[in-house]
């Protein structure tokens, strides 16, 4: 026992549970996780695939977004291969290391993907107040700064604390028009902090809710964002529609 009240001590493994009381429905479980899953990679996947390859998408905004569907795509694969075999191989050990790194990358996603969300709000608001100055005030290299920016400042804010967890155990047109322009980056947003707050409540109040609670409210915090936020981009922003349908149309063509 004394080992254990020392600073430095640290477990080999860790063993995780999966959804508790289910897990002999684990097997039928994996088919919802594996359609979400597949629903974030693709969609994401088709989001970058879109943008990179289409030239009239080379803009600031879609730049933006292409950081918000590429940090969606880092989530879900932090986490895919950890939930897939706890469901379908029953392997319920992680080593130290591997849980501290799956940490790293589940935390600094999330990290910077609140900075991403940040820099489309701010790229929306020059959009409205100085659609003059937008070419001139976003330029390519000052979003790539950005860029750099957002990634450093997730990875040093998570860097000590990893440390520290080694060591220790207008009139009303404009209005309308302007809320439309804001209407998929405010669902992005709502959909990015809303689980986010009701995982935190749960911890914070329920803790005496059974353990499915805890698990599925996790769960939603970490697949909900990365799958609807290519829904939403798709479905609300026109050239990312027409890039799409113009990509599928000449592929059966």
């Amino acid at each position: 026992m004394p080992s254990f009240n020392q600073s430095i001590f640290h477990p080999a493994v860790f063993f995780l549970t999966g959804i508790p009381g289910f897990e002999t429905y684990h097997a039928w479980l994996s088919i919802p996780f594996c359609c979400l899953y597949a629903i974030a990679i693709s969609g994401n996947g088709m989001i970058l695939f879109v943008i990179l390859t289409e030239s009239s998408l080379h803009e600031p905004m879609y730049y933006f977004l292409s950081m918000l569907s590429f940090m969606d795509l880092g989530l879900c694969l932090s986490t895919l291969v950890t939930v897939l075999c706890i469901f379908w191989f029953n392997a319920r050990e992680i080593g130290f290391d591997a849980c501290v790194g799956q940490m790293f990358f589940i935390h600094g996603f999330t990290f910077m993907e609140s900075s991403v969300l940040l820099a489309m709000a701010f790229d929306r608001f020059i959009a409205i107040c100085n659609p003059l100055r937008y070419a001139t005030i976003l330029t390519s290299s000052r979003i790539i700064k950005v860029g750099f920016a957002i990634v450093i400042r997730g990875t040093t804010a998570l860097v000590p604390l990893l440390l520290l967890l080694k060591r220790l155990s207008f009139c009303r047109k404009e209005r309308k028009k302007a809320f439309g322009t804001c209407v998929s980056h405010i669902s992005a947003v709502a959909i990015f902090y809303i689980p986010m707050i009701s995982l935190s409540l749960v911890h914070r109040f329920g803790k005496h809710a059974p353990p499915l609670v805890h698990t599925l409210i996790a769960n939603v915090y970490l697949l909900i964002p990365p799958v609807m936020n290519p829904i939403i981009y798709s479905v609300k922003t026109k050239q990312i529609r027409k890039a799409m349908l113009k990509i599928f149309s000449s592929k059966f063509i």
